[in-house]
C-alpha cells in the first residue's frame, strides 16, 4: 500500500492533495510495469510512505543551504531514506521526503513553456526517481538515463 502525506505549506491551485497522490500512484504503476520496484526490491505488498511539502522560495533556500550548502532557491528537493540494500526484507519502506517550492516551480513553468501543472508531475517523477536511487550528472534530458526516464513517465501520464 502506497501512504503519501502532503503539507501544503504553500496554497496554490495546481499542487493539491489530489494532483500529488494521482501524480505518484500513476507513476508507481509505471514503474512496476517496467519491473524497476521489482529491481529496487519493492514489493506491491510493501507498505511505501512517502512525504511531499510544498513551500516557499524562503524554505527551500533555507533547505538547500542547509543540505547541499546553496545559498538559493530551487525548484525540488530529495531527501531519500530507502536504501534496498541496507535492510531489504522491510515491509514498511520510508522512501523519503519530495520539497517542492511552488514559486519556483511557476517560473520554472514559465520559463520553459509548459504549463504549471506539467511542470509538477515533472518535479514529482524526478523526485520519485531520486528517492529510488537514480541520479544523474547532467541535465541532458536526451541522453541522461534518469532524465529520459523521466520524460518517458511524464509522456506516459500526461
Amino acid at each position: 500500500m502506497l501512504f503519501i502525506e502532503t503539507d501544503i505549506r504553500y496554497l496554490n491551485e495546481v499542487l493539491t492533495s489530489d494532483m500529488i497522490h494521482n501524480t505518484i500512484t500513476t507513476t508507481f504503476d509505471i514503474l512496476k510495469k517496467r519491473g524497476i520496484l521489482e529491481e529496487k526490491q519493492i514489493d506491491e505488498n510493501d507498505d511505501i510512505t512517502i512525504s511531499v511539502v510544498i513551500t516557499d522560495d524562503k524554505e527551500i533556500t533555507y533547505l538547500n543551504k542547509e543540505y547541499r550548502g546553496i545559498d538559493s532557491p530551487t525548484d525540488v528537493l530529495s531527501f531519500a531514506f530507502y536504501d534496498d540494500t541496507v535492510m531489504p526484507e522491510l515491509q514498511n519502506k520510508v522512501l523519503g521526503d519530495i520539497v517542492i517550492s511552488y514559486p519556483f516551480l511557476k517560473k520554472s513553468a514559465k520559463d520553459n513553456h509548459v504549463d504549471e501543472k506539467e511542470e509538477a508531475k515533472r518535479l514529482i517523477i524526478h523526485s520519485l526517481l531520486h528517492l529510488l536511487g537514480y541520479n544523474h550528472d547532467t541535465s541532458d534530458f536526451a541522453t541522461e538515463p534518469m532524465l529520459v526516464l523521466q520524460e518517458d513517465i511524464l509522456e506516459e501520464i500526461k
